[in-house]
């Protein structure tokens, strides 16, 4: 009888544990326009949290692990740093120089580079110390959006009438090298090769694709471009958030066409897609909410409320809970002795009988 309890509870917790394969995702949007962060929940597709932050939040950068989300305050010359797990604001907002507009973490997440609009600067925060690090690295003219390759450098997209991409010596502070991309760049992406990038010229209406290793432009598209970037790391494609034209422009970047389009809501701005590359949210700016775009049909979902005047988005993967791998395998464990055992002693009354 004890036994049969005993094994009863071992299936119920067994069954009971979610599969180890899901995924619980949360989105970080900054509300430009009163001053929050919205957290929405990616399987209920609906604001569960607001954070209060710093002045015209514009942008966000997520630090995976250990999880750390940082937020731009462009008018309050700082930087925000927030739990991502309990959605707790960490101390006072850090200086980020004149009006950050864009963030990103170093390889090692000690750093925060903030690309000071105001300052034509990045800046270089120390996310232990919670200080500014050393001198800022200066820039032909406006810092807009950065990124860092796989190979740990630094890249700052300029906004000017001839727009630049920068590659940044950490090491030595300085402008390493530059290319002309075209008139007002907006945004920029990796490869899926991680050989090359993608840059988004708004005034030249282009997509050049940049490789690392010369630091040359390849190739130029003539695409139609706004503010937003975002490529599709299991297709061809990259959708261009088309500002003015309230849609994403597809563009298939193997056959060198335009692949479609898709309409959302309006002014929408800098967007994201989830891991599986199943869906991508795109921030409507004046509409004050997100659209939900299943990619295999590219159809629209369902608009998803958020603050005033969003202008980012990022996708925060939570961590499995503790242990649950080791319950699960426990669990599973004792059901299997269990039914050993029965088949045993199954096996030794028919011996006996014979």
């Amino acid at each position: 009888m004890q036994t049969n309890v005993f094994v009863s509870l071992a299936i119920t917790l067994f069954l009971a544990l979610p599969a180890p394969s899901s995924a619980r995702l949360r989105l970080f949007v900054p509300n430009s326009g009163d001053d929050t962060v919205s957290v929405i929940d990616g399987d209920e597709d609906r604001e569960v949290a607001v954070l209060e932050v710093g002045a015209m939040p514009q942008a966000v950068a997520l630090r995976p692990d250990p999880p750390l989300l940082a937020v731009a305050n462009s008018r309050g010359n700082s930087v925000t740093l927030v739990d991502p797990v309990e959605l707790r604001v960490l101390g006072d907002p850090i200086p980020a120089g004149r009006f950050p507009v864009h963030l990103t973490f170093s390889a090692d997440g000690r750093f925060l580079f903030s690309s000071a609009y105001d300052d034509d600067a990045v800046h270089v925060i120390d996310v232990v110390a919670r200080t500014l690090s050393g001198d800022p690295i200066r820039l032909p003219a406006r810092a807009r959006r950065l990124l860092l390759t796989p190979r740990n450098e630094l890249l700052a997209l300029v906004y000017a009438e001839n727009g630049v991409l920068a590659l940044l010596d950490l090491e030595k502070r300085v402008v390493a090298k530059t290319v002309g991309v075209g008139k007002a760049p907006t945004d920029l992406v990796l490869a899926p090769d991680g050989k090359h990038i993608w840059v988004a010229a708004f005034q030249s209406d282009t997509l050049s694709l940049v490789d690392l290793e010369t630091f040359r432009v390849r190739k130029t598209f003539d695409a139609s471009v706004g503010n937003g970037l975002v490529l599709d790391p299991f297709r061809h494609l990259l959708y261009s958030i088309d500002t003015f034209e309230n849609r994403v422009w597809v563009f298939d970047y193997e056959k060198g066409e335009h692949a479609g389009d898709i309409p959302v809501g309006e002014d929408p701005v800098y967007s994201a897609m989830t891991p599986d590359g199943r869906y991508l949210y795109v921030v409507n700016s004046t509409d004050g909410n997100l659209t939900k775009v299943d990619l295999e049909s590219r159809k629209f979902l369902r608009r998803i409320a958020v603050g005033t005047e969003p202008i980012g988005i990022v996708v925060f993967e939570l961590p499995r809970a503790p242990y649950r791998g080791i319950l699960t395998a426990l669990a599973a464990a004792v059901v299997i002795l269990f039914l050993f055992g029965v088949g045993l002693r199954g096996v030794r009354k028919r011996k006996k009988r014979h």
